[in-house]
C-alpha cells in the first residue's frame, strides 16, 4: 500500500525560502505525494513565484491555495488541512518552508506510521540547516510546564539517540514537521487558531495525545531546519516576546493541571507584568516590555489572534 500523502507549505513573503524546500522535495523516492503551497497573504511576489514554478514543473503535483490574508501558522495550516481531507488525503504532512529534506525522509515516516495503528502524529530528527549533524529537535520526551517561558528556544537531547531506534514515544513535537494521520485529523480537527504564533503545536500535541493516540519521534527521518529563518526576522523580538507571554497562558489554561493553571494565571503573570511596568519606568528594553505587558492584558480580555500594537 502506498498512502497519498498531501504536503503542505505555508508561504509567507519568503518565496525563496519556500523554492529551496521545493526543489528537495522534487528527490523524494517517496511518489505518491501532492504539495499543497499555501500564501499566507502575502504582500510581495510570493504567488506570482508559485504559480510559475508549477508550471515549470508539471512533473510535480502542485496545488496553490491563496488565504488572502496572514491567518497565522495555525490557521494558515488549516486551509491546506481542511482542503487535503476533502481531496482523499491518506496523510498531510505539515512541513515549514524554511527546510530541506532527505531523499527518504518521508518513506521512513510512512513506513512507521503505517505498523503502528496507535500513532497520531509522527515527526523526523530536526537538524540545524547551518550545522547539518547537529540536533535543533526531536520531540519531547516529556513536557516541562515550568519551563514554557524559555520553549521558543528548542533545546537539545543531552544524550545520543541509538540508531537503531525505530520510534520513540515523545509528548510534545515541533511544527516544523508532523506526519498526521486522516483518521486523527477527522477526529480531533486542525491547529487552534487564537494563537496566531508559537504554541499551537503543543496545543494539537496534548490534542491528539488526549484523543488515545501517541506521537512518535523517527529518528532515521532526517530533515534540516533553517531556524527562525521564516519568523524572527520579519516579526522582530518584541512581536515573538508578545506571542510567547500570552500564548503561555492560553496553553496552561487549556492543558495544565490545576498546579500548572494557577502557578501562570496568579503568580507567573502578576511577576512578569509588575517586572515589565518597573522596566518601562526606567527605559529598559522598553518596546519589548510593553509587547509582554500588551500580551498578558490581552489573554485577561481574551484578545487572541494577530499582535495588534495598540502602543
Amino acid at each position: 500500500m502506498n498512502p497519498k500523502v498531501f504536503i503542505l507549505l505555508l508561504n509567507w513573503n519568503n518565496w525563496d525560502q519556500t523554492k529551496e524546500c521545493l526543489e528537495s522535495l522534487e528527490f523524494l523516492n517517496y511518489s505518491n505525494f501532492a504539495v499543497l503551497l499555501i500564501d499566507n497573504g502575502s504582500d510581495d511576489n510570493s504567488l506570482e513565484k508559485m504559480r510559475e514554478f508549477q508550471n515549470q514543473n508539471p512533473q510535480m503535483e502542485i496545488v496553490i491555495l491563496e488565504n488572502g490574508k496572514n491567518l497565522g501558522f495555525g490557521g494558515g495550516n488549516n486551509t491546506g488541512i481542511d482542503y487535503a481531507l476533502k481531496h482523499k488525503a491518506d496523510y498531510v504532512l505539515l512541513l515549514n518552508n524554511d527546510t530541506f529534506v532527505a531523499q527518504d525522509f518521508l518513506g521512513r515516516l510512512v513506513e512507521v506510521a503505517q505498523s503502528n495503528p496507535k500513532a497520531g502524529l509522527l515527526t523526523p530528527s530536526i537538524f540545524f540547516y547551518d550545522k547539518r549533524d547537529l540536533l535543533w529537535f526531536g520531540g519531547k520526551v516529556s513536557f516541562n510546564w515550568w519551563k514554557m517561558d524559555k520553549a521558543v528556544k528548542m533545546s537539545l537531547f543531552k544524550k545520543p539517540v541509538s540508531k537503531n531506534a525505530k520510534q520513540i514515544k515523545i509528548q510534545f513535537a515541533s511544527g516544523a514537521c508532523m506526519l498526521i494521520g486522516r483518521e486523527v485529523l477527522e477526529k480531533v480537527g486542525g491547529f487552534y487558531p487564537p494563537y496566531f504564533l508559537y504554541f499551537e503545536d503543543a496545543d494539537l500535541s496534548f490534542l491528539i495525545l488526549r484523543a488515545g493516540y501517541d506521537l512518535l519521534w523517527v529518528p532515521s527521518s532526517n530533515i534540516w531546519h533553517k531556524v527562525s529563518a521564516t519568523t524572527l526576522p520579519k516579526l522582530g523580538s518584541a512581536s515573538l516576546h508578545y506571542y510567547n507571554t500570552r500564548n503561555i497562558l492560553l496553553l496552561a489554561k487549556r492543558y495544565g493541571p490545576f498546579w500548572v493553571r494557577y502557578f501562570y494565571m496568579h503568580i507567573w503573570a502578576i511577576y512578569k507584568y509588575i517586572k515589565q511596568l518597573l522596566k518601562i519606568l526606567i527605559g529598559r528594553n522598553k518596546k519589548v516590555s510593553l509587547a509582554i505587558k500588551q500580551g498578558i492584558e490581552d489573554y485577561y480580555r481574551k484578545r487572541f489572534g494577530k499582535y495588534q500594537n495598540f502602543r
